[in-house]
């Protein structure tokens, strides 16, 4: 199992970008930056690898398909 997860500074700055996505898109990449100042972000990632873990085919399509855990992109 490989579980990533990054800062909150990570996903506003996803979401900033995808905003200007889309047939309405002006192709302008907008600015962001949580750094006063500056420019840029300051966050952090993380990868963790868990090795033999084992997961029913219940409870991989719950956390693909679930209504709580659907948007957090699980993937089979």
């Amino acid at each position: 199992m490989r579980v990533i997860s990054g800062g909150e500074e990570i996903n506003s700055f996803v979401s900033v970008g995808e905003a200007n996505l889309g047939i309405t898109s002006t192709q302008d990449v907008p600015s962001f930056s949580n750094i006063p100042g500056g420019r840029g972000i300051f966050s952090s990632t993380n990868t963790a690898f868990v090795e033999n873990v084992t997961i029913s085919n219940p409870t991989r399509d719950s956390l693909v398909n679930g209504t709580i855990t659907r948007a957090l992109n699980f993937t089979n």
